[in-house]
């Protein structure tokens, strides 16, 4: 099970990082959630995937280079940095997914201060504030 939710995790970067929308959505689980660095939330399949699409048609050349991987008791944590040609984007970066029945649940940022509030930008009707959610900032 382990290794199963890690590979979920990097094929979900490998399509992130092709560019690949449908990839990613086919990777999303119904109840999946996307958290950005500031602690705005998009939830469900249906936003998530209004999300993913958004996102790709910022054509910022966008990638994830992960540099370490750990699996804590099905928590995924990732460190690493992104790389945009929009410098807002471009960050040195934690992450944090869960993975459910093969699929991606759940998927946390925690980038620099600085960083954009990215779900909010993606979907400013429909990104909300979550109290409910760890917060790590990253010093610049």
């Amino acid at each position: 099970m382990r290794n199963k939710a890690e590979n979920v995790v990097r094929r979900y970067v490998a399509a992130v990082n092709a560019r690949d929308a449908d990839a990613i959505i086919a990777l999303l689980h119904p109840d999946c959630r996307f958290i950005d660095s500031h602690g705005f939330g998009i939830d469900g399949i249906d936003d998530c995937t209004d999300a993913v699409r958004a996102f790709m048609a910022l054509g910022s050349n966008f990638r994830m280079h992960v540099e370490g991987i750990s699996n804590n008791h099905g928590d995924i944590l990732l460190r690493g940095h992104t790389e945009a040609e929009d410098a807002s984007l471009a960050t040195d970066t934690l992450w944090l997914a869960r993975v459910e029945d093969g699929r991606l649940l759940y998927w946390q940022s925690f980038g620099e201060s600085s960083a954009p509030a990215l779900a909010h930008r993606l979907m400013p009707d429909k990104a909300e504030p979550l109290e409910d959610t760890p917060s790590i900032r990253i010093a610049n």
